[in-house]
């Protein structure tokens, strides 16, 4: 939905150079200008309401051009309470709108970031009790020492997950713990 901006012009406190630098989309040197603008007006004396308020507004705007919804709320209330109207009326409602708009998508990105850790942990927590029933060299040689039998070492290899090494030097090593031929044998099958 594109919407109207409202953006104060009054030759007064130099408003009109704010006003110039948003037309060229200049958000920055506009921010300043209207820093600068309200400074201005709230330093010379005589200073009429409407003028003040603008400047307020203006300031307001520059703040909500930042994303920074409480500091143009602020300038809004002090423009609303120097010149009251719909104009203002409009931006604190649009800015307090724009304002729950991002704590709601800051909550909907913290929601899902915290869901994506969820569900890494529980995907670690996986992998690790696989892990841990995984059989490996190791537990066939605990096997082996503990003096389980090779028929039920072999049976429990057939019936677990297991992650052999079965290369030369595991083969060796596997040999020198007295780990016997059919159970290297069946370690040894896909």
């Amino acid at each position: 939905e594109q919407r109207k901006l409202i953006f104060y012009d009054d030759d007064d406190c130099g408003l009109k150079r704010a006003s110039q630098l948003l037309k060229a989309q200049d958000v920055e040197g506009t921010f300043q200008a209207s820093q600068q603008n309200l400074e201005t007006c709230k330093n010379t004396p005589k200073v009429k309401d409407k003028v003040l308020g603008h400047a307020y507004y203006n300031m307001g705007m520059s703040h909500m051009m930042r994303d920074e919804y409480d500091q143009a709320l602020e300038q809004f209330r002090e423009a609303a309470q120097l010149r009251p109207g719909d104009i203002v009326n409009k931006a604190i409602a649009e800015c307090q709108m724009a304002k729950e708009l991002v704590l709601a998508m800051q909550q909907i990105d913290q929601r899902a970031a915290f869901e994506t850790g969820q569900k890494q942990a529980e995907g670690e927590r996986v992998a690790q009790a696989e892990a841990a029933g995984t059989l490996t060299n190791a537990d066939v040689i605990q096997m082996v020492e503990s003096k389980l039998s090779d028929v039920l070492i072999i049976h429990k290899i057939k019936n677990s997950k297991h992650k052999f090494d079965t290369s030369s030097d595991a083969l060796v090593k596997l040999t020198k713990a007295g780990v016997k031929d059919p159970v290297i044998m069946t370690m040894m099958e896909p």
